[in-house]
């Protein structure tokens, strides 16, 4: 990885740039006003995302704000005559209309569980007495086609936290994403200036209200820990098929599984409001030793 490729903090001046320019100040309102928006730091940008698909891309450098993301093919409301327009162009006012546009255009597409599920862990732990916090989401490694879903903190623990999503209806993707976990917790280890990154993204989060917590700090001093969430697993009413289906997967991951430390998290009913908030994380079991007591193994 070359040294400046993961970028996170925004530079000086723009969290401020975000809470006054007219337009700009109008998107963070926005995602604080609408718990299916979420907004994530990329240095010389920030992502906003509806869906877990891309809403608004807000470019610093460049003063300019992109409506969907470059393959919408529908036509853009004005003044977005293209996926971009310069803030001067826009109005405060045509921010409103720009979501509206979003949410009309992925209504229209057939919504992926996998997309849904990652939303519902992102809206279910904002609160301030969430035990885990959101820290970033759909992580890329320049050069790698592989995307992590999710970097946590657990606050108890005090540790980050690297997680993969899954669903009982892909449970095969088990596999690529405790791939994934391995391949991040390398780069963690080998490149400290990722993990460097986020106590300035959790600060820059809390001065642009995308977090509620007052942690004193926030420490990435200590091996992060690995996190599998599993929707829609029900233990209580689990299909002999769901069973089986598992039963396949770890079979096949086998080494993978006990190689890594990773501790497990079900969430059965993941398409309820505030059904996939999260757990501490250190106090899950091991996914062995789930798959184990399952008898799954």
């Amino acid at each position: 990885m070359v040294e400046g490729e993961f970028r996170r903090r925004l530079p000086a001046g723009e969290v401020e740039f975000l809470r006054s320019d007219p337009v700009a100040s109008r998107v963070l309102e926005a995602v604080h006003g609408d718990p299916s928006l979420d907004m994530q730091l990329r240095g010389t940008y920030v992502d906003v995302y509806y869906d877990s698909l891309s809403a608004f891309q807000l470019d610093f450098e460049g003063k300019r704000l992109r409506l969907g993301s470059p393959t919408d093919r529908r036509p853009r409301p004005d003044p977005w005559a293209s996926p971009w327009a310069s803030l001067a162009d826009l109005r405060p006012e045509d921010i409103r209309s720009g979501i509206e546009w979003v949410k009309d255009q992925r209504a229209e597409k057939a919504s992926a569980l996998e997309r849904y599920f990652e939303s519902n862990v992102v809206r279910d732990n904002r609160s301030a007495d969430s035990p885990v916090l959101v820290l970033d989401r759909q992580v890329a490694q320049p050069g790698w086609n592989l995307r992590l879903g999710l970097v946590l903190y657990d606050v108890a623990a005090e540790r980050l936290v690297l997680a993969g999503l899954g669903l009982m209806t892909n449970v095969d993707r088990s596999g690529e994403a405790f791939e994934e976990l391995l391949r991040y917790q390398a780069l963690l280890a080998h490149t400290p200036g990722v993990a460097a990154a986020y106590p300035h993204v959790y600060e820059q989060k809390v001065q642009l209200g995308l977090l509620q917590h007052d942690l004193p700090r926030l420490r990435v001093d200590r091996s992060p820990l690995l996190l599998y969430v599993l929707g829609g697993f029900d233990q209580a009413t689990a299909a002999t098929w769901m069973r089986e289906r598992i039963r396949i997967a770890v079979q096949r991951k086998r080494r993978e599984f006990r190689t890594l430390q990773v501790h497990l998290q079900t969430v059965p009913g993941f398409r309820e409001p505030g059904a996939s908030r999260l757990k501490p994380v250190e106090n899950l079991p091991l996914f062995e030793e789930w798959a184990a007591t399952e008898n799954l193994a």
